[in-house]
């Protein structure tokens, strides 16, 4: 009698445990992206880089093992199609700056999540976090990823985050790099940038805000609302603000000057910088519009050295290089941000949907014009422009196929300190095939 009992209840455990499994596996998806991408950049009076490249990424996403916890696996890999030496530095593949060579490469992330009774979710790995201001960039073969926590819920109609940071891996890179921020002898002091955020929609208005702070660094703020509003059966129009504000620390600042990040024998006198912009789109049937304006500026006067750029990274090194993050204002183009400091920027974006002619086809012109008028010492004004013209093709007979072409050019005016001139042109073209396929 004793083993009938017994042999019942092992039966029962292993019918519940086989049952969860299956929720585990029939829950799961597994998606393989392919992008082929050639890339030239042209810089004024520097040579001309080009270079080819296949990408190929996976993504793995479990079901949750008895409703409780699961795991989310990916790769991403960009193989060398193409590319010579001293001359492939596009960003497409990996460059040694000794021997000017480029190289394929890789990266991997996991994390593992766990649902906490169908109210949040905590993932702890490596994964695109793709919040505002822990923003993954992924225009290029492969995406910048993130080391750390995300704890995602929901209340009272809103979607909640807290995020924290450990590591870093851009976009060209197969490691991880820590957050923080090095002392005067160069160390590395560990740091976790922490950020808090929400998303609210109702009504047509979408709001987004987000706050976060770094020890040893300083804290950032970024909110946008946006508002639709339908004016007739095929025509909408759309209206938009944003605001962003960086505040580095004492210790921060002290770095910057003890590793000469803002010039030899100068100070960081102004430790904050924010920008904000306004947008308003008018879509009609296949025709849209949209027209923005950005203002980038920090405190102080003019006589005050403060930070090159509002990028929104968690490094002062990043106020030059923005490999690390992505930025979200209004005038981002191809080539440049629009984000440095004293710069004013209007921007205006055409586009056609022409899937009445050619099924899948639409097209876009953007042109940004902008005055600088910077804080920096080194810089006393100058001009920025940049117009950019985007093709793009969904392939109708194969879904998941697409092509998608990039033209892009900038030009920059500035005057030193004794009005010499200095202009600089920069050129870009992209073509990209993507194919995403949905294996299970």
């Amino acid at each position: 009698m004793k083993m009938l009992k017994l042999s019942a209840l092992s039966a029962a455990i292993m019918a519940a445990s086989v049952a969860h499994a299956e929720s585990f596996i029939d829950e799961s998806s597994f998606d393989i992206h392919l992008r082929n991408y050639y890339k030239t950049d042209k810089v004024t009076d520097a040579k001309k880089q080009s270079a080819w490249a296949q990408g190929i990424s996976g993504s793995f996403q479990s079901g949750y093992f008895m409703n409780w916890v699961g795991l989310d696996l990916s790769f991403y890999n960009s193989f060398r199609l193409s590319g010579s030496k001293n001359r492939s530095d596009t960003g497409l593949l990996r460059l040694n700056e000794t021997t000017g060579k480029t190289t394929s490469y890789g990266k991997v992330g996991g994390a593992i999540k766990v649902n906490m009774m169908d109210m949040a979710t905590i993932k702890y790995g490596r994964m695109e976090m793709d919040k505002p201001l822990i923003h993954e960039a992924d225009t290029l073969v492969t995406p910048s990823l993130t080391e750390g926590l995300l704890v995602e819920g929901s209340l009272m109609g809103a979607d909640l985050y807290l995020a924290g940071a450990r590591k870093h891996s851009q976009r060209v890179q197969s490691g991880f790099d820590s957050y923080g921020v090095k002392d005067g002898a160069g160390k590395l002091r560990k740091h976790t940038p922490w950020t808090v955020g929400a998303d609210y929609n109702m009504l047509g208005v979408d709001m987004s805000l987000a706050y976060g702070k770094m020890h040893s660094f300083g804290h950032q703020f970024y909110g946008d609302l946006d508002y639709d509003m339908p004016l007739s059966e095929g025509m909408m129009l759309s209206m938009g603000g944003q605001y962003y504000s960086k505040t580095v620390n004492s210790k921060a600042k002290h770095y910057a000057d003890e590793n000469g990040l803002v010039g030899d024998g100068e100070t960081l006198d102004e430790g904050k910088i924010y920008f904000w912009g306004l947008r308003t789109a008018l879509s009609m049937g296949n025709l849209s519009m949209e027209l923005a304006y950005t203002d980038v500026d920090q405190p102080g006067s003019d006589t005050k050295q403060g930070l090159d750029s509002a990028a929104m990274g968690w490094s002062l090194e990043s106020q030059l290089d923005q490999t690390d993050t992505g930025f979200l204002g209004y005038n981002r183009s191809v080539i440049r941000d629009f984000n440095r400091a004293g710069q004013t920027a209007w921007g205006l974006t055409v586009g056609y949907d022409m899937s009445d002619m050619i099924q899948g086809l639409d097209a876009s012109f953007t042109y940004v014009d902008s005055d600088i008028e910077s804080a920096q010492k080194a810089v006393k004004d100058g001009s920025m422009d940049e117009y950019n013209w985007h093709v793009n093709y969904a392939v109708p007979m194969l879904d998941g196929l697409s092509v998608h072409m990039v033209y892009a050019r900038a030009k920059q005016t500035e005057y030193d300190a004794n009005r010499v001139k200095d202009k600089t042109t920069w050129t870009q073209k992209r073509v990209i095939v993507k194919y995403d396929v949905a294996i299970f």
